[in-house]
């Protein structure tokens, strides 16, 4: 795991859970644009709260970075904004679910991350389960 990992806002026992990783907290709009700007070779942001989501969209899109984006929230209604400003965006909402926060804190911890599924979503027409991997990661 190389790249950093960045709280928007306060993402409560999430933080706890990741352990003695080094990550940084952003707690205004100017943290999260000046975060943008130091970590351009890439990180990986996690946002809890859909209101704390409005300090990502005023940031400028991140095209030929590593910028992912993890949401502990459904329903943004930002999302197509949000798929414009970050590589990958990976969030709990027509009907994708996640594995529990605690769990996606230990696994975005884990030096194999990368074999890990952290959620999935059910297709009934296709009668299929779509898994997520931990690749975006």
């Amino acid at each position: 795991m190389s790249e950093p990992i960045l709280l928007v806002g306060n993402v409560g026992r999430f933080a706890a859970r990741l352990g003695p990783v080094s990550s940084e907290t952003l707690s205004s709009p100017e943290e999260v644009r000046s975060a943008f700007q130091k970590h351009r070779q890439g990180a990986i942001w996690v946002a809890k709260k859909a209101p704390l989501l409005k300090w990502l969209v005023s940031v400028a899109p991140a095209h030929g970075t590593r910028q992912r984006l993890l949401l502990l929230v459904e329903g943004t209604g930002d999302r197509e904004v949000l798929d414009a400003l970050f590589e990958r965006v990976v969030a709990p909402d027509d009907g994708v679910q996640l594995v529990k926060a605690d769990d996606l804190a230990e696994i975005l911890v884990a030096s194999d991350r990368r074999n890990y599924f952290i959620g999935g979503a059910v297709s009934p027409a296709f009668k299929s389960l779509v898994q997520g991997a931990a690749k975006w990661a």
